[in-house]
């Protein structure tokens, strides 16, 4: 919701990066993909997990991926 200043493509990288906002959405994006479904409130811990490794990592997306791929939600099918 912020209003951010930027000169080129590249400034525009760096703060869409930096924002905690870009993160979730980024993180709840690639769970619907991997999953084929919306996040329900049981799925908190995979897309926290996912959020803090992207936060912690400088936004390294491979580490984020396995973080994904490697969750209950991603492995374990639960029942209809």
């Amino acid at each position: 919701d912020a209003k951010v200043d930027f000169a080129n493509a590249g400034e525009l990288s760096e703060k869409l990066a930096a924002s905690p906002q870009v993160r979730s959405c980024l993180a709840t994006q690639w769970f619907r993909f991997a999953l084929a479904r919306d996040p329900h409130p049981g799925d908190e811990c995979s897309l926290l997990a996912v959020d803090k490794v992207l936060a912690a990592g400088d936004g390294d997306m491979r580490q984020a991926l396995l973080t994904l791929v490697s969750s209950d939600a991603f492995r374990i099918r639960k029942g209809q």
